[in-house]
């Protein structure tokens, strides 16, 4: 996987008596959340850092390649802003020609993992596309976990990630982002996290397209296609524009009630 922001493999193997290793290329970085927390970003810096971490996925998905253990750990920013996604060690091929008929055991992080990941169902790209709302909510409320429980019990943490409803980021997150949280960014999160695939982003690159359509001012596909909130992102996008049309057209009828 030869990208910007995929760490570099350089070498596989096995040791004599038979332990396989992987040789990685040296990332000299902090993981996502306590880089963002450390550095203070604004919404609008997350935003665009995270957009670096769906272009590795979505190169990684081109390549049939689907990560599966998305998370900060695995999430690494250089100080010169670069991220780097790296261990995929429980990656799936998503290549029909592979021979994957072996029975493993597969290991995954509860909190990040999709529901089918949990119940041993059918993986596809869209289980990262979940994985990537969680980490998105995770880093936009300081840590806070999007699911209710009363400890740290494993067997609880998992049936609440299956059936508890997810709260709106805003509702949760601090002050700093809550604000700006409400509306299409709650939205855009919570239809990456739907519990059911269907319902999620098609693909990681939908998930991009809308992180930049509410980066530039643009009606995100989460939102749906209310005619009021159409208008409403028209207009903040031409200020000036209607601004002018509304003085243009209050001169005419001004002029003609005259």
């Amino acid at each position: 996987l030869e990208h910007p922001n995929i760490a570099r493999l350089l070498d596989a193997g096995a040791t004599d008596d038979g332990l396989p290793y992987l040789v990685m290329e040296y990332v000299d970085g902090v993981p996502l959340d306590q880089y963002v927390e450390a550095h203070r970003l604004s919404l609008e810096e997350v935003l665009k850092l995270f957009l670096q971490v769906t272009a590795a996925v979505s190169f990684a998905h081109q390549k049939l390649i689907v990560h599966r253990d998305l998370k900060p750990n695995n999430i690494l920013v250089t100080q010169r802003r670069e991220v780097k996604l790296l261990d995929f060690g429980i990656a799936k091929s998503l290549n029909p020609n592979r021979n994957e008929t072996a029975t493993v055991s597969v290991r995954l992080t509860p909190e990040f993992a999709s529901p089918e990941q949990i119940q041993g169902g059918t993986i596809s790209t869209s289980s990262d596309v979940y994985s990537l709302g969680v980490l998105l909510f995770h880093t936009l409320t300081g840590g806070v976990r999007p699911y209710r429980t009363t400890g740290e019990n494993v067997s609880e943490l998992l049936q609440a990630v299956l059936e508890s409803e997810t709260p709106r980021p805003s509702s949760v997150a601090s002050p700093k982002y809550a604000k700006k949280l409400k509306g299409d960014v709650d939205n855009i999160i919570l239809k990456a996290m739907a519990k059911e695939p269907e319902r999620r982003y098609a693909s990681v690159e939908q998930l991009e397209q809308d992180i930049e359509r509410y980066l530039t001012g643009r009606p995100v596909l989460a939102r749906g296609d209310a005619w009021g909130y159409l208008a409403g992102k028209f207009i903040r996008r031409h200020r000036l524009a209607v601004g002018a049309a509304l003085v243009i057209a209050l001169t005419i009828a001004t002029g003609m009630n005259t």
